[in-house]
């Protein structure tokens, strides 16, 4: 896993004809590690960098000890679907992107008064 200092860093993710870029206090492989799966982008540096290598057990470990791994992995889960549409596709800085998340609120709606509420407003 690595965290960019600086720079900036392509994502390309062929399979959903999306292509975004990373940059600054951008985690690449975060989506990924928590279980122990590859990445579904491919990174490519487009400017020289500075990224700090974190050792995945090491992050992992940290995780658990503090009682914070199902919340990151729901996190992640959320930042991976948000990742494959093209509003944010080009990315957020990682303390945006977890400031949006964090202040969510999950809902279901139904489709015909979900309707209803956005013709009536």
């Amino acid at each position: 896993m690595l965290l960019l200092l600086s720079g900036r860093v392509e994502k390309i993710s062929t399979r959903d004809n999306l292509f975004g870029s990373r940059r600054q206090a951008a985690l690449i492989g975060g989506d990924a590690m928590l279980d122990n799966r590859p990445s579904q982008h491919t990174y490519r540096a487009s400017s020289f960098l500075r990224v700090l290598r974190l050792p995945v057990g090491l992050y992992t470990e940290v995780i658990r000890r503090n009682g914070l791994l199902d919340n990151v992995r729901h996190v992640a889960n959320m930042r991976i679907f948000l990742n494959k549409t093209n509003l944010f596709s080009e990315g957020l800085p990682v303390a945006v992107l977890d400031a949006l998340l964090t202040a969510r609120r999950n809902g279901t709606f139904n489709p015909a008064s979900l309707l209803a509420a956005m013709i009536f407003r």
